[in-house]
């Protein structure tokens, strides 16, 4: 396939949409009393990947997400509109 590079837009709006990803998860964490390094044992990666996560420097696949969803014992919902 080819290769398109986003629109500085488009990655602005992309970043944002990690951070926010990543903000909800910590906010799940902290409400269900575990530490990152407890979330990152669960998930056998390293408390740094978990950091990254939760300020929106990892780009998670979808696969990513359901585990971690399953780490913090939480439903998954995914919203797409058009």
């Amino acid at each position: 396939g080819e290769f398109l590079a986003a629109p500085a837009q488009t990655t602005r709006h992309t970043e944002e949409f990690y951070r926010s990803v990543g903000e909800k998860i910590k906010l799940i964490r902290k409400q269900k009393g575990l530490t990152q390094k407890a979330v990152a044992q669960r998930l056998k990666v390293s408390q740094q990947i978990i950091s990254r996560i939760e300020t929106g420097r990892e780009n998670l696949s979808l696969r990513s997400l359901k585990n971690i969803a399953a780490a913090l014992d939480c439903q998954l919902q995914v919203d797409i509109f058009g």
